[in-house]
């Protein structure tokens, strides 16, 4: 096989697969412009009524911005936390490293009902289960291990002699 006939094979699977996966999205924004009462593909009409009865829903709105508190928390908390615990995993030498480490992926092996059940056991001791941060906590704690074992992977694989080039441009250990 030809490279250039390798890299058509490639690219020809390549938007196959980004066609199938498409498919499922574009069926469903197409019945959501329906002129009639029920989601019908392929639409009677066009018509945007179901996207003003989103937008006029007050409740959803309400939703929609709490989502985005928690989720700017859940943001602030994890990525710091991950990208650091994840480094120091990575390229330090520490006692307990493969414990620290353990405990720190625990969230993967935890079943979530589980994980959200002790959260909000010890949320309600603190008696904060009204507020929208421990709700951003808590999903940070959730995603605190994809974080770790991302950076961690990523920066085992990092050439070591792009740590001494910025050393020696003025950069910190950190």
């Amino acid at each position: 096989m030809t490279a250039t006939s390798q890299r058509i094979l490639f690219w020809g699977i390549v938007w196959f697969c980004i066609l199938i996966l498409s498919i499922p999205t574009i069926i469903v924004v197409g019945a959501s412009v329906t002129t009639e009462n029920m989601i019908a593909f392929p639409p009677k009409g066009f018509s945007l009524k179901w996207y003003e009865e989103i937008a006029m829903a007050r409740d959803l709105r309400q939703a929609f911005v709490r989502s985005l508190i928690v989720s700017t928390i859940c943001l602030i908390v994890s990525v710091p936390v991950g990208t650091l615990a994840g480094l120091a995993l990575s390229r330090f030498r520490m006692r307990f490293s493969n414990a620290i480490q353990i405990y720190l992926l625990l969230p993967f092996t935890i079943p979530l009902i589980g994980s959200g059940i002790g959260m909000m056991l010890v949320f309600g001791e603190w008696r904060v289960l009204g507020s929208l941060w421990p709700v951003g906590v808590a999903l940070a704690v959730i995603n605190l291990p994809f974080i770790i074992w991302s950076v961690s992977s990523s920066a085992a694989s990092l050439d070591k002699d792009l740590e001494l080039a910025a050393a020696s441009c003025g950069a910190g250990p950190v």
